[in-house]
Order: C-alpha cells, then structure tokens, then sequence
C-alpha cells in the first residue's frame, strides 16, 4: 500500500512539471509555451548571395528575403539583370553624352569641337571669309584684321579717304586707307593750295622784270638797250 502512494506522487508531479524540451514561441506576440520544433519564418529561409531575411512586425508566419542590388529571387539565388546605361562607356572627348529616342549615345560638343566623338578642334576661321584681311582668333571667336585700304566685318569695304579731303587746286588720289593730292600746273603743296610763282625760278637779267602771262607762263620785259627771253643779249 506505501508501494502504490509512492509512485502515484512520482506520477502525478512528473505531469504537473513542464517538459524540459519545450520552450517558448519565439514569433512576435508569441506567448504561448510550444513543444521541441517550434520555429521562426526567418529559421527556415536561408538567403543567398549576402541577402538577409526580414519579417515584417505586422505578419507572425511571413518572411523574405532582402537581397543586394544584383541579386533576386525567393532567396536571392538568381543574378539580376544589369541595366547599362549606353554613356557609360560612350566617350566624348570634348562634350557630353545624350541618348536618342532609341536609347543611343550620341555626343554634344562644346563650342569649338566637333567630330562624332567630340575629338576634333574647331578652328574658328576656317568658315569664316575675311576677304581683303586676315583672320584671328579673339577670345575663342574669329576676327577679321582688314588690309588698309578696306574695313567692315569681312574687310569688303573699301576706304574712301578722298571723301574726307580737299585737294583744291588739283585731284585726290586714294593710297590704301591714305592719300595724296596731285596738284594741277601751277599749284603746289599738300592740299594744292598754294599757287606757284613761276617768276620766282625765272632769271630776267640785265635789269628786265619778269611778268606771269595769262597761261602762267612767265615772260621777262627788258630794259632799254637789252633783248632775248631772259634779257641777256645787247640790242
């Protein structure tokens, strides 16, 4: 009889103990003691390639799998698609790339390049006509220097400079940007505006005067008992 007491203690505090093997539910919220076995959702996804599994704290039996950025699939087992984007390796020496509407590279050029690549130095002058001058570069920009004689953009203008003179007594002549006045007979000096004494070279010897006659040509009157166009000989 102390026989049966005995063990129907042993029996009865080995149901009322909690088994060793059991634990508790370890899911968000999870409060309820569950038996060997229990498990997370993330215990039972493994993750490949450096991805990393989230639950999210809303759901207690979902789970993924967050995966880098050249990875997907359930369990980032499979490489992404790489995605090039055509300028990458588009190069555009002197330029930037764009992309048409088919999504091909083409170059834009900064000023003074050209070319497909943009590789090409533009010289400013070769399409620029400077006629009668010279052409140079200015501040990335071409200029024309004109020859004298000729002004404007393109140096087509020809300089006029008798437009700014009076030659008087005689006719301009243009000299390039310059001039020179050509002084009718009997004038002289720079603007052919001094009249020329043709007696002051004429030698009326003996006494004779030297008059201009009407032509401007200069005549000597003799004196008394002398002769000749310069009064040199005796009567």
């Amino acid at each position: 009889m102390k026989f049966f007491a005995s063990l129907l203690l042993i029996i009865t505090i080995t149901e009322a103990a909690p088994s060793r093997s059991s634990q508790y539910d370890a899911r968000p919220g999870g409060n309820m003691p569950c038996y060997l076995g229990c498990w997370t959702p993330c215990e039972r996804i493994q993750c490949l390639n450096g991805g990393y599994c989230i639950q999210p704290a809303s759901q207690t039996s979902l789970a993924y799998c967050h995966c880098p950025s050249q990875f997907t699939g359930y369990r980032c087992e499979q490489a992404a698609a790489v995605v090039v984007d055509p300028c990458s390796n588009y190069q555009c020496n002197h330029g930037t790339c764009n992309k048409d509407r088919s999504n091909q590279p083409y170059c834009s050029c900064y000023e003074g390049y050209g070319g497909s690549r943009c590789e090409t130095q533009i010289d400013p002058c070769a399409r620029t006509s400077c006629n009668y001058g010279r052409c140079e570069v200015v501040r990335s920009r071409p200029v024309c220097r004109c020859y004298q004689g000729y002004t404007g953009q393109e140096c087509l203008t020809t300089i006029d400079a008798c437009a700014r003179v009076s030659c008087n007594y005689g006719t301009c002549i243009n000299e390039g940007s310059s001039y020179r006045c050509e002084c009718h007979r009997g004038y002289e000096g720079s603007a052919c505006d001094r009249q020329i004494d043709p007696c002051a070279s004429f030698v009326c010897y003996n006494g004779g005067v030297c008059h201009t006659q009407a032509n401007s040509q200069p005549v000597c009157q003799c004196a008394l008992g002398y002769r000749g166009a310069n009064c040199y000989e005796a009567d």
